[in-house]
């Protein structure tokens, strides 16, 4: 069964330290991309890329969102999600993130109380806000903190009501919190590489 909510892949950073976008690292024999869009299409009853280059993403075969907002970093992102989805609810995955859970994103999407903003899993003690859920009614609260000029999406996390997903549920998931490593250079890729002893990351 699929829930009713829209997975967003976020794919709007502007990948300066990267030779590629970050989406193509192959993990495996896929990308994580390609990896990630199964994971919420098994998930997910409908599944958007936030994008600012649509022509680059355009054969993936999903529905692609630009931001409505000039570029302010994943709040944008997560704002054009929840503009854009059908659903109440959007679940955020960044595109760089090569070994999320599917079995994590599960039980984050079934963790919903309602009336909550978003529903966040935390590990080592601080949220992760970049595989998490939020919800239509928070649009105005993240206008107004764009309009401000602030961009950290754990800040403003403490201008919702969030239920946060213990530590202690998420690492009986994933034991090593693997499902929250983001990959931002070739250096924390080999580094990656070094430390996981699954899939090799490779360009």
């Amino acid at each position: 069964m699929k829930f009713d909510i829209t997975g967003v892949i976020l794919a709007g950073g502007q990948n300066k330290r990267f030779p590629i976008l970050k989406g193509f690292i192959r993990c495996g024999r896929q990308s994580i991309l390609d990896r990630t869009i199964l994971i919420f299409k098994e998930c997910f009853n409908e599944v958007l890329i936030s994008t600012n280059a649509p022509e680059v993403y355009f054969k993936k075969g999903i529905n692609l969102v630009g931001d409505v907002t000039e570029s302010c970093g994943p709040l944008a992102g997560i704002l054009t999600g929840l503009i854009n989805a059908t659903n109440e609810y959007i679940f955020i995955a960044a595109s760089d993130m090569p070994f999320i859970s599917i079995e994590l994103v599960k039980h984050i999407a079934s963790s919903i109380e309602t009336g909550v903003g978003a529903v966040v899993a935390t590990y080592n003690g601080k949220p992760e806000p970049l595989l998490a859920l939020y919800n239509k009614k928070i649009i105005p609260t993240i206008y107004r903190e764009i309009a401000a000029g602030r961009r950290s999406v754990r800040e403003f996390l403490n201008m919702i009501d969030v239920k946060y997903v213990n530590e202690s549920e998420v690492l009986k998931i994933d034991k090593e919190g693997v499902s929250f490593i983001n990959i931002n250079t070739v250096d924390e890729l080999k580094r990656v590489n070094m430390k996981c002893g699954g899939e090799a990351l490779s360009i």
